[in-house]
């Protein structure tokens, strides 16, 4: 799979109307009207942007949301920053139920990526170019995903790796959209992004 897709589809981002919806009353139109599939109400605790709060509610799979910023690394060849709102649904058949929606994208080359394409005759003003040639083409993918944790705790350490809060546990995305750390599968999730390459 492309990094660039790899790196997008590590996303769950939120909603904002702050009510959980049964994972199994989720329709494959969501990422079209998402809205439209929030059917069973409940309060979320706001954490504002808040990461902190966010992570320590997510180890009880407790419903929040914030607002903020996360970070993927790709083979150590690029770091995407994500701005979006993220959310905690609850429990849906003893998986706990993430729902993301990501804003905005940026991506930055690594200083290795730099110097491999340096040595391959590119210019600075070509590398920036790329970079914001990557940028473009990443953000055509943002939107909405929702993704199943096999435990609360796998979010709760999920989350502190998009975070940089983290970053003893190696984590991976495999084909059909599953998150795996140290190559155990923890998460099954569904995005605009693996809709559109599969």
């Amino acid at each position: 799979m492309n990094p660039i897709y790899t790196a997008i589809a590590l996303l769950g981002v939120t909603s904002t109307i702050g009510e959980i919806t049964p994972i199994s009353e989720v329709p494959s139109s969501l990422y079209s009207q998402p809205s439209q599939t929030i059917l069973a109400a409940t309060k979320l605790t706001s954490c504002g942007t808040d990461w902190d709060c966010f992570i320590n509610l997510a180890k009880t799979c407790t419903p929040a949301q914030v607002r903020g910023d996360t970070f993927i690394n790709v083979f150590g060849m690029m770091d995407y920053t994500i701005t979006g709102l993220y959310e905690i649904w609850g429990q849906n058949e003893n998986k706990c139920v993430w729902f993301s929606r990501s804003e905005s994208i940026q991506i930055q080359l690594s200083a290795q990526f730099r110097s491999l394409a340096r040595s391959q005759g590119m210019t600075p003003q070509q590398i920036a170019e790329y970079e914001q040639e990557l940028t473009a083409e990443v953000s055509q993918y943002l939107g909405d995903s929702i993704c199943r944790f096999n435990q609360a705790n796998d979010l709760a350490t999920y989350l502190e790796i998009i975070t940089r809060r983290r970053s003893d546990q190696d984590l991976g995305l495999g084909l059909g959209g599953y998150i795996y750390f140290d190559d155990q599968e923890v998460a099954l999730c569904e995005s605009k992004l693996l809709n559109s390459v599969q």
